[in-house]
């Protein structure tokens, strides 16, 4: 049986309590009045929930006089009847107070009729285990809801309307129980029927857009804070037909210092690349809605994901850079059109891009550099429908000689036993060149990379090597560089080796943790070194002597992962991993201490969350494991905070969090109290 009909969420609400619009009355009725369109409009309210509830049983008189006349009673006012209010809850959540105040134990009776076959001390205690808050929090909410829903004031007793005035008079009203039993006293109110009661202009809407959200601001004045109960945002796809943003009134909540006189409301704009218009308005405490604000505009345009890549640049014998693209299109965007750029200097604060070709058309792909510079670097900018923009790669190109250098020849190397590299070749016959560039990979068939920022002057190259890398040997080629950066190929590769005079790298822990057996589950990362010729692995027990060998393996093992199946009692444990290739070199791990634990029970399991954002509310089920549970702990994370929510009878295997909010993001744990404790059962992470 879902109970959701009557499920209420009162903390939200609590929030905006304060926005009551009556101030404070020596009287025990407080009476409110203004006049519009040829009526009076009266609402009240009593000091507390327990008068309320005496007055509205058999309701209240509204009495009206002219100064010097005595007092006549101008209309009864009643609480709407229980079918009436049923029927107008059905359509309206904010009537659903009503019934609770109102007719409680009516309501209990229509939830034992929906539910014949259910248990009704069960609906009961779940009924008011729902209802949170007292009579008094029911009432503070029920005043509000009047504030928002003529309607819900008129079934509350709370409203009247006199059609019974004349213009350009003073009228005095007050109110009094039905049952002159019950002595209350009334404000006694004053209300001119020379003018209509107006509702004042808005202030300025002012709207800016961050990447994801719009933030709307609109001025409080004290003046306003009078008139408005409420507002309502309205959006419009054309400046013609608006439609509302909001589903519930949006209230002015002071936070800071900053915002107690700003009403802020956020929203997201439906789509992009459109334009969107929005206003707002104010509606006061009797239903009637103020004149809108200024219309606001605004509009975000989807990224530009155009991409032009770079493929060629080549120089003509003329010296003219031509250079060739292609645009990657993924999402099938159109776009405007493309603009080749240049810098002189990839220090873009020094010099910048700049375009160098007027538009060119989404076609083109293609453009000849007529004036290159000595050094350009190039990229393409592709432009979007609006005004978007995207870059491409940046290419380095620079004009060089028609036939480079030729190919340097007799490269040797040694590496001493410090690591001290020594490259020599033999001198290029050519009379001129730049220098030479030296290139290094660590595999004959990997891609070779400049081992210097400079050109070399002479055939010779030292280094200095780090001994302890992974790799034995490394290999070089080297290329010749003419006067204008003419660039040979690449010298045949040579393969200088290392000595060998290091360990091995060591193995590393990947996780070592204890499973629900009480077993520990090691796993590891093998020594990466080619050279592996054993891999050991040990464990020291506190209070035990000496340390046990768990397993022993050959360089070329796959085994990476062992159960370590001792009886552990809450001890610390330590492994490690030794290491030793084939010239006898050896390394140990980092040592991984870890506490042992006590393998507590499973007492609960199968742990389900549903959730309800129409109801507002995140619904837990989960089963029992056969344990002997006292009470059961519910604790929710909220955005990284935790802390308990509340604690049920053992028996019981579900709650519902009615206290949540949206944008935030939970997580539900549920720890069974037994003897000697159980795990906690954790749900997934919820984004509400």
């Amino acid at each position: 049986m879902r109970m959701s009909k009557y499920r209420f969420y009162f903390l939200t609400l609590l929030l905006f309590v304060a926005t009551a619009v009556f101030a404070q009355s020596k009287s025990n009725i407080a009476v409110r009045a203004f006049y519009y369109n040829k009526n009076v409009f009266l609402r009240w309210k009593l000091d507390d929930a327990k008068s309320y509830l005496k007055c509205a049983k058999d309701g209240f008189e509204v009495e009206r006089r002219q100064s010097g006349e005595p007092w006549q009673t101008v209309g009864t006012v009643r609480k709407g009847n229980y079918v009436d209010i049923d029927d107008y809850c059905k359509k309206n959540d904010n009537g659903i107070l009503l019934k609770v105040m109102l007719y409680k134990e009516e309501y209990l009776q229509q939830l034992f009729d929906e539910n014949p076959t259910a248990d009704r001390d069960s609906i009961r205690r779940k009924f008011e285990k729902n209802i949170k808050g007292s009579d008094d929090d029911l009432y503070e909410f029920l005043l509000l809801g009047s504030e928002f829903s003529v309607d819900v004031a008129k079934f509350a007793a709370l409203n009247f309307m006199d059609d019974k005035v004349m213009t350009q008079q003073e009228y005095e009203y007050r109110i009094r129980p039905v049952d002159s039993k019950l002595k209350y006293t009334s404000e006694v109110v004053k209300v001119s029927t020379a003018r209509n009661y107006s509702l004042p202009q808005m202030s300025k809407l002012s709207v800016e857009r961050t990447r994801e959200n719009l933030i709307f601001r609109w001025r409080i004045t004290k003046e306003m804070k009078e008139g408005f109960a409420g507002y309502e945002l309205e959006r419009s796809a054309d400046g013609k037909k608006f439609e509302l943003v909001n589903d519930v009134p949006i209230i002015h909540l002071v936070s800071t210092k900053s915002t107690k006189d700003t009403c802020i409301y956020t929203d997201t704009l439906p789509k992009c690349g459109k334009t969107y218009y929005y206003r707002v308005r104010g509606f006061s405490r009797f239903g009637l809605s103020g004149p809108y604000s200024n219309i606001v505009t605004e509009r975000c345009e989807d990224d530009l994901t155009v991409f032009p890549k770079i493929e060629t640049i080549e120089f003509n014998k003329n010296g003219e850079a031509e250079i060739k693209w292609i645009a990657e299109n993924p999402d099938n965007q159109k776009f405007e059109g493309f603009e080749v750029q240049r810098a002189a200097d990839i220090n873009l604060e020094k010099t910048g891009f700049l375009s160098i070709t007027k538009r060119l058309s989404v076609s083109t792909t293609s453009y000849v550099d007529k004036k290159p510079l000595k050094h350009n670097f190039y990229r393409i900018l592709a432009i979007g429908e609006n005004g978007q923009m995207n870059y491409g790669n940046i290419v380095y190109a620079t004009p060089h000689d028609t036939l480079p250098p030729s190919i340097p020849t007799g490269l040797k190397g040694v590496i001493d036993s410090a690591g001290v590299l020594t490259l020599t070749w033999n001198p290029n016959p050519e009379p001129e060149i730049r220098g030479y560039k030296v290139y290094f990979a660590n595999d004959s068939n990997d891609v070779f990379v400049s081992a210097c920022d400079t050109f070399l002057k002479t055939p010779q190259y030292n280094d200095t090597l780090f001994l302890g890398s992974l790799t034995n040997d490394i290999y070089y080629k080297v290329a010749a560089v003419g006067e204008n950066y003419g660039q040979s190929e690449k010298s045949p590769a040579i393969k200088v080796v290392k000595p060998d005079t290091i360990a091995p790298a060591v193995a590393v822990f990947k996780s070592v943790k204890q499973d629900s057996t009480g077993a520990m589950i090691v796993e590891w990362y093998d020594s990466p070194s080619t050279d592996l010729a054993k891999t050991v692995l040990v464990r020291f027990r506190e209070k035990h002597v000496g340390w046990d060998t768990l397993g022993v393996w050959s360089g070329d093992s796959t085994v990476k992962m062992i159960k370590d199946t001792a009886d552990f009692i809450g001890e610390n444990v330590t492994y490690r991993i030794l290491v030793s290739d084939e010239s006898g070199n050896e390394s140990a791990s980092l040592d991984y201490v870890i506490k042992t634990q006590y393998v507590k029970p499973h007492c609960a399991k199968d742990l389900q969350v549903t959730v309800d954002r129409n109801l507002g509310e995140i619904e837990l089920h989960w089963s029992k494991c056969g344990c002997n549970v006292f009470m059961t702990r519910i604790y929710r994370i909220d955005d990284g905070v935790q802390r308990l929510l509340v604690t049920l009878e053992g028996q019981e295997t579900g709650y519902i969090d009615s206290k949540v909010a949206i944008g935030h993001t939970y997580q539900y744990l549920v720890l069974p109290i037994t003897k000697k404790m159980s795990q906690v059962e954790k749900s997934e992470i919820i984004a509400y």
